[in-house]
């Protein structure tokens, strides 16, 4: 076990998204529900910019997080760091049309990307199995759920773009 510091809590409240990484089966879900949730709401008050910044703090503040769990635990990718799928999500979101629909959409092809984990999605995930470094995993960890989203968010605008012609 390790020594739980005030670092560490925080590290913990972030990389479980305030918790939800430890809701019973498939967590990662759950961090995407939250993103989606968050996106819902806030949709009409806050522009694609402001979704812009909040990822630019936020993507370097989960990938800390997440280094520090995966530094404390032997586990190389813990079930519970959902903090890498809720920003996955979120960044699908910040790419699409403001709509119900669309935001539905990108939720389930994230999802279904994240799952199957196809091509340089799967190479991250890989990667961050295999290597001995906690740096190496924890850019792997995020960054298999932030190719997965950006690879959703257009495959969504490309699809409301084609539709809309």
């Amino acid at each position: 076990m390790y020594r739980r510091d005030r670092q560490s809590n925080i590290a913990e409240i972030i990389a479980t998204c305030g918790g939800v990484g430890y809701l019973p089966k498939c967590p990662g879900t759950y961090g995407s529900l939250l993103a989606l949730a968050l996106w819902s709401i806030g949709k009409a008050c806050f522009s694609v910019f402001f979704w812009m910044i909040f990822l630019c703090t936020a993507i370097p503040l989960g990938g800390m997080a997440i280094l520090k769990i995966l530094r404390c635990t032997p586990e190389k990718d813990p079930s519970y760091i959902v903090v890498d799928e809720f920003l996955g999500q979120l960044l699908a979101l910040t790419c699409i049309p403001q709509t119900t629909s669309a935001g539905l959409l990108a939720f389930l092809l994230f999802r279904l990307l994240d799952i199957k984990k196809i091509g340089a999605i799967r190479s991250l995930d890989t990667l961050s199995q295999q290597t001995t470094s906690a740096k190496t995993a924890a850019i792997c960890v995020l960054g298999d759920d932030l190719l997965a989203g950006l690879c959703a968010g257009i495959l969504v605008r490309i699809g409301w773009w084609i539709t809309s012609l």
